[in-house]
């Protein structure tokens, strides 16, 4: 396996992955190499959550109904991602391409809740997910442990947005990434948000 130092090394790492297992070992791989603690993948049949547990990634697979088992030949998106950089993989005609976003000096960050209360026995925790259902029924697996009683806690997923100056000095976000997730307790929330 090539090392990922830079671009052209990073395109051939790319190159071998063409299977489930391959794919499984980059994840973890690219994981360990970018301090990454999280993945998020979209697959023709659902979604998968990843979280970095002493060293692998685990997985969301089969904790939730719509969470299948990662394959190859159904990916479409995946993203690694950490506080230092994301690594951005896609599928366009069976074919993998990848990217890896890192930070410039000036970003801003912004948090996106992800809806739901807890459901199901000891909090909804399953192997350090947390079974999280929406009022549509979209149920989620996060890979986060919550430790809040009952349903007092918000879970947000951390985006930021890179900002660059055109000629005329004029800021703009020039790219975005997936960088965390938090929890917190929704009067701290609320608290944070608010006053």
């Amino acid at each position: 396996m090539n090392d990922l130092k830079d671009a052209k090394s990073f395109d051939s790492y790319i190159d071998e992955i063409n299977d489930t297992e391959s794919l499984i070992k980059s994840i973890n791989d690219i994981g360990l190499r970018y301090n990454a603690n999280y993945m998020l993948a979209f697959f023709f049949d659902g979604v998968v959550w990843g979280k970095m547990i002493d060293g692998r990634f685990s997985f969301s697979s089969g904790i939730v109904e719509n969470s299948p088992e990662i394959n190859y030949e159904k990916l479409i998106e995946c993203r690694i991602f950490g506080r230092e950089c994301e690594v951005f993989l896609r599928k366009n005609d069976n074919k993998l391409y990848g990217s890896v976003s890192k930070d410039g000096e000036d970003y801003e960050e912004h948090e996106y809740m992800l809806w739901g209360q807890r459901k199901g026995k000891n909090g909804g925790v399953i192997n350090g997910f947390t079974v999280v259902v929406e009022n549509r029924g979209i149920r989620h697996a996060v890979p986060v442990t919550i430790d809040y009683p009952d349903n007092d806690f918000v879970v947000k997923l951390v985006v930021r947005n890179s900002i660059d100056y055109d000629e005329d000095g004029q800021a703009y976000y020039s790219g975005g990434r997936l960088c965390d997730i938090v929890v917190r307790r929704i009067e701290d929330e609320l608290k944070r948000t608010y006053f």
